[in-house]
């Protein structure tokens, strides 16, 4: 029916995976529009690589279920995903550019294909200098590069790229950024993990916050900000003597004891202490008006910075994870109520 919403290309469906008595994934699930980018964030041990694994049938999940195009991806030929790992899978001995080609040969292609494809990202990725020197003397960031190449050789419908920019300086970082931009202008759906939030609000129109093998949050980044019912603002005084139009962020001491000020006077909380501006929270509920507001930050000092807005997706992870951290797991007291000390045994993930 015409208007009516594209449904999504990747369905996530109450995924658990459990390894011993290690519940690495207890209850995960998202959706992903086709062509757009999502971001998977959370911290180590999360189950975010685990997660990945699931949708791409590389582990079986205990429940739940992957659905790629109304699909089971267990069900799908693994030339429709392409996959980056976060531990290399590059053959040490083997020269970059003959990787290249066999992973590209894995995927159905054609020698001849697989070698002009193998070229073109070579000069994409400014491989050339190890296009014919074996992966182990590649520099982590250049394996890093080498690995991206083998899982988007085949062009994959929907691709998986765990932690991509680790190891990645920033010319490469920004390299990356535009190869994403790119697989997803092509029509491809692309998921990452990251703890990088700043990439992942920048490149993604999705995100998933996976803590404790649990999603805390998951949706639209806009939709996740508005839900949050917060609001900030970012402020940064002018040094004093500095005009407005030109001068530099304040970063002394005597700038901190405006900031503070202005934190203590207008009751607000302090989310950020930043050298180019401090960030306040205005909680869910307060009215303020963004006119009256700044004229009082005037009698503080000269603002070089006034802006209210929706939260970072930074700042609403961190207060996400830290308050699941403070409360207690619900399995790890169980078993601390009905099991003696001297039973008690450390499992680690």
């Amino acid at each position: 029916m015409a208007g009516m919403a594209a449904p999504p290309t990747l369905e996530v469906e109450g995924l658990r995976k459990s390894f011993g008595p290690v519940q690495a994934v207890r209850e995960v699930g998202f959706r992903v529009d086709a062509g757009t980018a999502f971001g998977v964030i959370g911290p180590n041990g999360a189950g975010k690589t685990t997660t990945l694994r699931m949708i791409l049938n590389i582990l079986t999940p205990d429940a739940g279920r992957a659905l790629f195009r109304g699909r089971p991806t267990s069900e799908l030929p693994p030339r429709l995903f392409g996959y980056l790992p976060e531990e290399h899978g590059l053959y040490p001995r083997m020269r970059v550019r003959e990787q290249l080609v066999f992973f590209g040969q894995l995927a159905g292609l054609g020698g001849g294909e697989a070698r002009r494809r193998a070229d073109a990202w070579i000069e994409r990725l400014a491989l050339g200098p190890w296009a014919d020197k074996p992966a182990q003397a590649l520099s982590k960031g250049n394996a890093q590069k080498a690995q991206l190449a083998t899982a988007l050789l085949h062009e994959p419908e929907l691709i998986v790229l765990d932690e991509p920019f680790a190891g990645l300086d920033p010319v490469n970082v920004d390299l990356l950024k535009s190869v994403i931009r790119e697989q997803v202008e092509a029509g491809r759906t692309l998921l990452f993990s990251s703890h990088r939030m700043e990439h992942v609000e920048e490149l993604c129109e999705g995100v998933c916050l996976i803590a404790g093998g649990r999603a805390l949050l998951a949706g639209p980044i806009g939709e996740v900000k508005r839900a949050d019912g917060r609001r900030t603002l970012r402020l940064a005084f002018a040094r004093a003597g500095d005009e407005p139009a030109g001068g530099e962020p304040a970063a002394d001491g005597r700038a901190n004891e405006l900031y503070e000020a202005v934190a203590r006077e207008l009751q607000l909380t302090v989310a950020r202490r930043g050298v180019d501006f401090w960030e306040y929270l205005i909680e869910p509920g307060r009215r303020v008006e963004p006119g009256p507001l700044l004229e009082r930050i005037r009698s503080f000092g000269t603002p070089l910075r006034f802006e209210i807005g929706l939260p970072s997706l930074e700042r609403i992870y961190i207060d996400r994870v830290e308050g699941l951290r403070e409360q207690p797991d619900e399995a790890a007291a169980a078993r601390n109520r009905t099991t003696a000390p001297r039973e008690r045994e450390e499992v680690r993930p």
